[in-house]
């Protein structure tokens, strides 16, 4: 069995990156802290650590949005013209549009 993907809209805003970025600021706080600190070293390095943590999964969510926008940002849909059309297609009975709007 095939694992199915969860739908994601890949052009919203990737949200997560400012979570990512918050816990990144988190832990550069924290480690700062747990530096100057002497008594509460074991609780700032404690909360540094989970907030590493958090900012690696964060960051995680943030580009795999962010990859499945990129993988879409390929060329423009194209449009022509029927006649332009008739000139690339020099036999029509091999053509099939589909069965969808006019």
């Amino acid at each position: 069995m095939m694992g199915v993907r969860k739908y994601e809209m890949p052009w919203r805003t990737a949200y997560e990156m400012y979570a990512a970025l918050a816990w990144s600021i988190g832990v550069v706080l924290f480690a700062l802290l747990a530096y100057r600190a002497s008594q509460a070293l074991s609780i700032l390095g404690s909360l540094a650590g989970v907030s590493l943590v958090m900012a690696v999964y964060r960051w995680k969510q943030a580009l795999r949005i962010l990859v499945v926008r990129a993988s879409l940002g390929g060329r423009a849909m194209e449009a022509i013209n029927v006649r332009e059309f008739r000139r690339y297609c020099k036999q029509p009975d091999q053509v099939f549009l589909g069965f969808g709007f006019e």
